[in-house]
């Protein structure tokens, strides 16, 4: 009782904030009432002072009147609520004073003030304003005036509240307080009078506290009936039970049902009773607990709840609060549930949401248990540790949860395992991923100069040399694709490690499979007096679906190691059909299973060396490989490879008598669809067959579209031009039905549309469902190969342009056609047998650039080579600044994606004419605009890169071409004769000159180009002339003229 507060105390807090709550809101209220009549009464000073400045300042600042202008800020200042003045006027001219310590003084700028007003100041109204004024006005004078009234209001306050609360206190202490006194002291008498409760309390002064006095000493009355006895009886009573003695006596002075000590006489025997019960339970519960902690013991787990009621508060048993690492010295384990949220180390915010709302399902009874793993730190030393929590929800028998109960298991060691167990994996895979990724390196920085030996070794076999010098570079050559195939073994293996291999799934004839492969090997196996035969059973399906490349790659592989280990006698290649019941017959469905074996009568295996095969880096023993070399990967690949293809790959073979290595493959029987299967005969030039064709080349880049065009019609290849995509589709459709084209060369990156998206468009017309589209691009990966398939082209070709890569695709995706018409006869220059090699062999001082590589790519072309080069240098100057000029705007995804194709261009111009190192760093620089984010770090290291790269290329060009002008001009035997890419393009301009279509400039500027150096130069020249003046009628006769005159060739 010593610590609660009298009632006498709370009337007088409750007067004094009953008077205060109500003089403050009076106060507030008049605060708020003068600082609003200040700062009214301050701005309608601010708005004369505006008003004079508008009507007095015009004149002065028309006038240029500087002197004038300063008298009016300084009078305007004398108003105590200015503290400075800004005027703009003129030419940039402006003038301002501010008030300092007292002081006027100049103001630059813009001053910091309370109250800022700006406005226009204009000569007269509706005319242009003559200047800007700012003044900068101080509220200090209405603060300081506020202070002091809120001063005066406080102490007038407070003198009110004293009296009101004096007043009040005086008028409760005698009405109220003094009779509640009196009726304490009659209580406190009464229950200070040990046994007796006759003591009743006296009479009250006043008719309310009568009343109560009346029901007190009637409740006296009654009570001393319901006890049936005293109450030192009933007390002591009370007291052996609750100490637990329940068989002393009682004695009841009245033998009365209701009475608190017959009450008791109950209680005490039911007591008994339960107190039975309850040792028996109790023992049996110790031994449930001591099990209990056992189990928890042995699993390091700990347990706690959380009540319903109190949802904040985690209660925590002892062995739990030691497992989570409570810091000491806590009387009880009582933790608040956002305290062990925090604890929580969680990087997933979706995770630990979701063990949130798990919580309140099940302390809202929607869930019923739910089990969570998730890291801890704990306080005590910081250590993080790893939980497993069991949750469940006990209710009550009306269905509402009653608390949580929840066990926590420490799992620390499991997670390190697993931990461990991860990170070693993750280690192994980074380790094999740097071996794979440093043997891809290493095999495409090896391909480049092993490219340039075989190309230039080539080229020289093909020039003139002595015996004893094309024996050494003959030497050079097969020297150098051996090592070209243990670079790419060692490249596909490093592909199989990263688990990049994969096979397609194409329609493909197994006699074209086996063909090339006779004739890929078949010289080799003759120059060894080794006799080859292929030996394919009758029924076989003559088309099949898979992956022709890898099992062409397995059989060459096995056939070669036939030949390497033979020395007489002969090679049998046997492809059968298995039965179904075969032991080595796995087919489904439709699929059938080809079982090929590859027979020599070599020099054999004994069962210890066969054990070695198959794995990688092995041979059959050492003295196999010093004898006839290899790396051992062949046939760890080929195992991949069938492995991959659904098969199985063995051997039989015996000591000194030879071997059979045999493998097998499902395929399902197939239709070529849209595939040539009647085109050029097997290891003939594909070219042969293309003859006639009618082909649109879809390409933005003028050099490449020059390029292309050269190669195509020199092989007797009608081509139409559109420079993207829309351009593409609408000359698609246009084409006759009778007449339309047989395939398409689409360039993947465009302005306007690419490549993907104009397939797209075309394949969604039934006419063009089977169109060969063939994508041409310097994106040359395995995933861009997957891309341009997935949107419905049919292939595939890489830039730079390998020529025989490019007729081949071509030529296995258009069938011949009987009625195929020839291209009229035009007089072609005839192909070039001049050794290149003294025309550009000042390129080999030009770091990065591989001349040989671009010359290969223009088809051993030297004069389109050239005009490669002269083309690259010219379009390509300025890449830079048209880089920078892109970069200064990346506020789209279009902007960002122009500037990703204008470095992809690059690309594949420096692919074309054989500048491989600016190809590679053009190649990551576009990787880099196509990020997302753009790197701003690593994006201008590699523009200056790629810069300074295209600046030596260019340079060096620049010097070339000019030793070339310098050089004696010499007249090449073929000058009367007509380029064969001029005949398309003819056709075209005579189409536009008719139509009288501006366009025509643009193909006449493009037909003189490629006639510079020839007699029909000054004829095109005239007829450019005629359409420069925009003269379609004497252009038409030009043209007619022309094509007369070239007619008669």
């Amino acid at each position: 009782m010593q610590g609660k507060p009298s009632i006498r105390l709370r009337f007088v807090v409750l007067f004094v904030l009953i008077v205060s709550l109500g003089l403050g809101a009076f106060g507030f209220w008049n605060y708020v009432s003068r600082k609003h009549e200040k700062e009214t009464e301050l701005a309608l000073r601010l708005g004369h002072i505006e008003a004079r400045i508008q009507t007095s300042l015009p004149i002065a600042i028309w006038q240029f009147n500087r002197e004038q202008i300063i008298n009016i800020v300084r009078s305007e200042l004398n108003d105590p609520v200015l503290t400075g003045i800004t005027i703009r006027y003129g030419n940039k001219q402006a003038f301002g004073l501010q008030r300092s310590n007292g002081a006027l003084v100049g103001l630059e700028g813009v001053l910091k003030a309370d109250i800022t007003r700006q406005f226009d100041v204009y000569y007269e109204l509706g005319e242009p304003k003559v200047g800007t004024v700012a003044i900068y006005a101080s509220e200090r004078s209405i603060r300081e005036s506020l202070q002091n009234d809120l001063v005066q209001l406080v102490l007038q306050i407070l003198a009110i509240n004293c009296m009101i609360v004096a007043a009040l206190y005086a008028i409760v202490t005698k009405q109220v307080l003094s009779p509640l006194g009196k009726i304490r002291d009659a209580l406190d008498a009464i229950a200070s009078s040990g046994s007796s409760l006759q003591r009743h309390l006296p009479p009250a002064d006043t008719r309310e506290f009568q009343a109560v006095t009346d029901n007190v000493n009637r409740y006296i009355d009654q009570l001393q009936t319901l006890m049936g006895g005293t109450i030192e009886r009933v007390h002591a009573t009370i007291q052996r039970i609750a100490d637990g003695d329940l068989g002393s006596a009682i004695h009841t002075e009245q033998e009365q049902g209701d009475s608190v000590l017959h009450r008791l006489v109950q209680m005490r025997d039911k007591l008994s009773a339960v107190q039975l019960y309850q040792q028996n339970a109790q023992a049996q519960l110790q031994a449930a607990n001591e099990r209990a902690n056992l189990a928890l013991t042995l699993t390091r787990s700990g347990e706690w709840y959380i009540r319903a009621d109190q949802p904040d508060w985690l209660v925590s048993s002892e062995r739990n609060a030691v497992l989570c690492g409570e810091l000491p010295g806590r009387s009880e384990w009582r933790l608040t549930v956002s305290e062990i949220w925090q604890r929580i180390d969680l990087a997933d915010p979706v995770l630990l949401s979701r063990f949130r709302q798990q919580f309140i399902d099940a302390l809202s009874g929607r869930l019923d248990a739910f089990e969570m793993t998730y890291p801890l730190r704990r306080p005590i030393d910081g250590r993080q540790i790893w939980l497993r929590t069991l949750v469940q929800a006990e209710t009550r028998p009306d269905g509402r949860v009653a608390q949580l109960f929840g066990v926590n298991q420490d799992i620390t060691a499991l997670k390190e395992a697993e931990l461990a167990i991860r990170q070693a994996q993750k280690a192994a895979e980074e380790a094999n991923q740097a071996k794979s990724d440093f043997l891809a390196n290493m095999s495409h920085e090896i391909r480049t100069p092993m490219n340039a030996i075989i190309g230039m070794s080539g080229l020289a076999l093909a020039g003139e040399l002595s015996p004893r010098q094309a024996n050494y570079i003959q030497k050079v050559h097969a020297a150098a694709k051996n090592l070209m195939g243990i670079i790419n073994d060692i490249l596909d293996f490093s592909k199989i490690e990263a688990g990049k291999m994969g096979i397609e799934s194409t329609p493909f004839a197994l006699d074209e499979v086996l063909t090339t492969l006779s004739n890929v090997v078949g010289e080799k196996a003759h120059s060894k007096g080794l006799v080859l035969r292929v030996q394919p059973a009758a029924d076989i399906p003559p088309v099949l679906r898979g992956d022709p490349l890898r099992l062409g790659q397995v059989l060459l592989n096995l056939v070669g190691n036939a030949i390497k280990f033979t020395e007489r006698g002969e090679i049998v290649v046997a492809v059968r059909r298995l039965a179904p019941d075969d032991p080595l017959w796995t087919a489904t469905g439709e699929q059938v299973t080809l079982h090929f074996a590859v027979t020599d009568a070599g020099i054999g295996l004994t069962p210890e060396q066969q054990g070695k095969l198959f794995n990688a880096f092995t041979q059959a023993d050492s003295s196999t490989s010093r004898r006839f070399g290899g790396t051992g990967l062949g046939l760890t690949i080929s195992k991949t490879l069938v492995h991959l293809m659904g098969g199985t790959i063995g051997v039989h073979s015996t000591a000194g008598e030879g071997s059979t290595f045999y493998f097998t493959v499902n395929m399902a029987p197939a239709q070529l669809q849209s595939r040539a299967t009647t085109g050029a005969e097997p290891g003939g030039d594909p070219a042969q067959s293309l003859v006639g064709l009618k082909l649109l080349l879809v390409e933005d880049n003028e050099v490449n579209q020059e390029l292309a065009l050269d190669l195509l019609t020199s092989a007797g290849i009608v081509v139409d031009i559109a420079s993207n995509g829309q351009e593409a589709v609408d000359k698609v459709n246009q084409t006759p039905p009778d007449a339309p084209f047989d395939a398409v060369l689409m360039d993947c990156q465009m302005p306007v549309m690419d490549g993907f998206a104009a397939t797209r468009l075309l394949r969604q017309d039934p006419r063009w469902a089977q169109l060969p589209i063939i994508a041409m691009t310097a994106n040359a990966m395995s995933g861009d190969r997957d891309k341009v398939l997935a949107v419905g082209m049919n292939d595939h070709i890489g830039k730079p342009l390998d020529v025989a890569v490019m007729f081949a695709t071509i030529a296995r995706w258009v069938a011949p056609k009987a009625d195929r018409q020839p291209v009229r006869a035009v007089p072609v220059a005839p192909a070039e047998t001049a050794d290149p090699t003294p025309r550009f062999q000042s390129l080999d001082r030009v770091p990065g650039l591989d001349w040989a590589a671009g010359l290969r790519v223009a088809g051993g072309k030297a004069d389109l080579y050239a005009r490669m080069l002269l083309r690259f240098a010219a379009t390509q100057r300025d890449f830079t600044a048209q880089f920078d000029q892109l970069c200064t705007d990346l506020s789209s995804p279009a902007r960002q994606q122009a500037l990703e194709r204008h470095v992809h261009t690059l690309k594949g111009l420096a692919g074309n004419v054989g500048a491989q190192h600016l190809q590679r760093i053009a190649h990551s620089l576009e990787l880099a605009c196509g990020a997302t984010p753009l790197p701003s770090v690593a994006l201008p290291e590699l523009r200056g890169a790629v810069d300074a790269a295209l600046q030596t290329v260019v340079a060096g060009i620049d010097v070339w071409d000019q030793a070339a002008a310098a050089a004696p001009a010499v007249a090449p035997a073929s000058s009367q004769a007509l380029p064969p890419e001029v005949l398309p393009l003819l056709a075209q301009l005579e189409r536009l000159v008719h139509d009288s279509d501006a366009q025509a400039l643009e193909e006449a500027d493009r037909c003189a180009t490629l006639l510079v150096g020839t007699p029909w130069h000054p004829a095109m020249a005239r007829l450019l002339a005629d359409l420069q003046n925009f003269d379609f009628d004497a252009a038409a006769e030009a043209l007619d003229r022309f094509q007369s005159a070239i007619a008669e060739v």
